[in-house]
């Protein structure tokens, strides 16, 4: 078809496609800066709106319930620290334990709690040889201050079901 037409209705045509190029081309450029006008419209009335230089150095100052709120965040700071940088961890006591153990004995829970002192609790099944030797082991250590076994566990020949209590000595 484009053979068909005169040399003046290629031009002609052509610049009617120019146009309608240029003017969907303005359309685009224009939504887009509306885009942005919308898009930027929060942040110019919140500059718009804000308070002068003055006031905003008035509103850097602490207030009295600001400094009161800070010296209790600190006393709390101060309060929970020791418990943050425990000198030994439960992961170090329960290993502690578990290597003083003698082959003879077998491990079936261990249980941890936390309290003025902290405190682990072994419970398994061993031999009254077992039992005694464990104790011995764990009285040996520095890492407990207090290896309590009940009696009934070190009397008798029979392998029986244990538990040994230790208190740390942190």
């Amino acid at each position: 078809m484009a053979n068909l037409l005169p040399q003046y209705a290629k031009k002609r045509v052509g610049s009617i496609y120019r146009a309608r190029f240029g003017s969907v081309l303005a359309i685009l450029a224009t939504s887009l800066a509306l885009l942005t006008l919308v898009a930027l419209l929060p942040s110019l009335l919140a500059l718009a709106l804000s308070p002068l230089p003055e006031e905003a150095a008035d509103a850097g100052r602490l207030q009295s319930e600001d400094i009161l709120s800070l010296v209790r965040t600190q006393a709390l700071i101060n309060h929970v620290s020791p418990v943050l940088v425990a000198t030994t961890t439960p992961s170090a006591l329960v290993r502690s334990a578990l290597r003083a153990k003698p082959a003879s004995v077998t491990v079936q829970r261990i249980s941890y709690s936390r309290g003025d002192k902290e405190q682990v609790v072994v419970s398994g099944r061993a031999t009254r040889e077992g039992v005694r030797s464990y104790r011995d082991n764990l009285i040996a250590l520095d890492t407990f201050t207090s290896v309590s076994v009940p009696v009934g566990a070190l009397v008798g020949s029979e392998v029986t079901a244990f538990t040994v209590t230790l208190v740390s000595a942190q």
